[in-house]
């Protein structure tokens, strides 16, 4: 893991970053279905290669799927005043205010426009209980700064939940499955891995699936 820059001075009050890591260059022929997500890390529990790790598992499922190239874009290891766990929730249109500890000071300060950005922090506040959750085009207003944006807490690496997730499941593809199909969950009786249910998650994608997420990523790419 190579290592460039250290403790850069803040771009906001809040704000500092701590790390940017070197990724892979991964270069997209003009006939690819392919989409770069751009994560970044809030200091605390997340380790770089477990985030590492979720994205080669999710790239896996989108290559053996549907064909599509899923890849890590960027890394970034930031410190935020207000720290990773207990962030609290004020991402859905109905939070008109920003909030001096929330999500939203935290996408304004971070100051990122590329989308799909993925973050890792350690929880929400105590009132919001989510593992992850996403936010695409059918869930937010489109001039939010959360649109497109993934969050997943570390409560999905405790062994809590890790008893009970399937072993082939992923759940940075589900969240970036909401993202590329702009829809919520799949209901009824076939395991899917976008299915609500968390005994019928599996690492499936339907031909339907995957020819919606391959038409998105086209438009998704001429906006950002």
């Amino acid at each position: 893991m190579l290592i460039f820059l250290f403790s850069l001075p803040s771009f906001a009050s809040n704000f500092t970053l701590n790390e940017q890591i070197k990724v892979p260059h991964h270069p997209v022929l003009s006939n690819e279905d392919a989409l770069g997500v751009d994560a970044v890390i809030i200091k605390g529990q997340w380790k770089v290669k477990d985030v590492r790790d979720r994205f080669q598992k999710a790239s896996a499922i989108y290559k053996r799927e549907c064909g599509i190239k899923i890849f890590l874009k960027s890394l970034k290891v930031v410190q935020w005043k207000y720290p990773g766990s207990g962030l609290f929730y004020d991402l859905n249109d109905y939070f008109k205010d920003r909030y001096f500890d929330g999500t939203q000071q935290f996408l304004e300060d971070l100051n990122m426009t590329s989308r799909p950005l993925a973050i890792f922090l350690d929880s929400f506040d105590e009132y919001m209980p989510k593992l992850a959750t996403s936010f695409p085009k059918v869930s937010l207003a489109t001039d939010s700064n959360a649109l497109n944006t993934l969050w997943i807490t570390n409560k999905v690496n405790k062994p809590s939940y890790l008893e009970k997730e399937p072993d082939s499941y992923s759940v940075l593809a589900h969240e970036i499955g909401h993202i590329l199909l702009n829809e919520s969950h799949v209901f009824g009786k076939k395991p899917n891995i976008m299915h609500h249910k968390l005994q019928m998650l599996n690492d499936d994608f339907t031909e339907e699936q995957c020819l919606k997420m391959k038409k998105n990523i086209k438009s998704f790419i001429k906006k950002h």
